[in-house]
């Protein structure tokens, strides 16, 4: 029997027994075989190659970077890559400390601060070859933290009172705040604590900060509220005599009560005398009656007043 063979494929050898190489064009070809015997009688075997394009496998993208935390858990699945020429297989290099990797994954509770990379491979079947990097910056746990632990503060029944939290710092992510606690007649925020107090007494509000894993910090407000009290003096007043030509001194006295420091301020005049928000003193010219009155106001604005009448005679020849 005698065998021969027509057909062909760009880039490979074809013979009577067999066909190799490799071939340098992609798409179809055909390649037959014909075995004859000595009396003429014959059969055929045709070969059908598909040639494909040597595409190499790829990735989406060249890798990703992702924040991570000591002590919390992280997970990341490599994606699947695409193209290329028969089977995919992929493997890994690089480690972080603390996490599990695979040929599809990393993940577990990070050990240590830092930076790490992990890269997988992807290989097709005629070893055309693409990677993927994943970037890990790991931070330390850090807890969020206001500058002190609170505050205290003075209030007044009726008036407008109003605070605002301090942010805090530190932490890992976004913080997010919130509030418990309240005071009457007080419109509580997480952010702040404003209105006119309703009620006299203590009361305390807390702010809390957390981290996106969860680590926390706390802010406290003490307000102590006073109830709305005026300043007063201890009467109403005095009527006091003078000479004319004669040296004369009067002290107001101290009010007491009232929320908060108290200032005095005075009106009225007599002649010849000297006259300030804490006395009057001097020799009066001219005789008659004057009055001078001062008038005492705490800090929120609530009032009293104190009137010196001055009598005012002359001196006797």
């Amino acid at each position: 029997m005698t065998y021969s063979v027509r057909g062909s494929c760009a880039g490979l050898t074809v013979t009577a027994t067999s066909v190799s190489g490799q071939p340098s064009k992609a798409g179809q070809c055909g390649i037959t075989w014909t075995v004859r015997d000595t009396d003429g009688d014959s059969d055929t075997y045709s070969l059908q190659i598909a040639v494909a394009a040597d595409t190499a496998p790829s990735f989406a993208s060249s890798g990703t970077t992702r924040s991570a935390i000591v002590g919390q858990y992280f997970s990341f699945t490599r994606p699947a890559a695409s193209g290329g020429n028969g089977s995919l297989r992929y493997s890994v290099s690089g480690s972080c400390a603390g996490l599990t990797v695979t040929a599809s994954s990393a993940s577990g509770s990070p050990s240590s601060s830092g930076s790490c990379v992990i890269k997988w491979t992807v290989r097709d079947s005629d070893g055309d070859s693409d990677t993927y990097s994943l970037q890990i910056a790991v931070a330390a746990d850090t807890a969020p933290a206001f500058a002190s632990s609170g505050t205290s503060r003075s209030a007044i029944v009726g008036q407008y009172f109003s605070f605002t939290r301090p942010a805090a710092k530190g932490g890992n992510g976004s913080l997010r705040y919130s509030v418990s606690g309240s005071c009457a007649g007080l419109t509580v925020t997480a952010s702040s604590a404003s209105g006119a107090p309703s009620k006299a007494g203590s009361c305390v509000i807390k702010w809390t900060v957390r981290d996106t894993d969860g680590d926390s910090d706390t802010y406290s407000l003490q307000i102590a509220v006073a109830a709305d009290t005026a300043p007063a003096f201890a009467s109403s007043g005095t009527t006091r005599s003078a000479t004319v030509g004669s040296y004369f001194s009067f002290t107001r006295p101290a009010a007491s009560g009232g929320n908060g420091s108290l200032r005095y301020s005075v009106s009225g005049s007599c002649a010849g005398l000297t006259v300030t928000a804490s006395s009057a003193s001097g020799a009066p010219s001219s005789s008659g009656q004057c009055g001078i009155t001062w008038t005492v106001r705490d800090s929120d604005g609530d009032t009293d007043t104190y009137s010196l009448q001055l009598n005012v005679r002359n001196r006797r020849t």
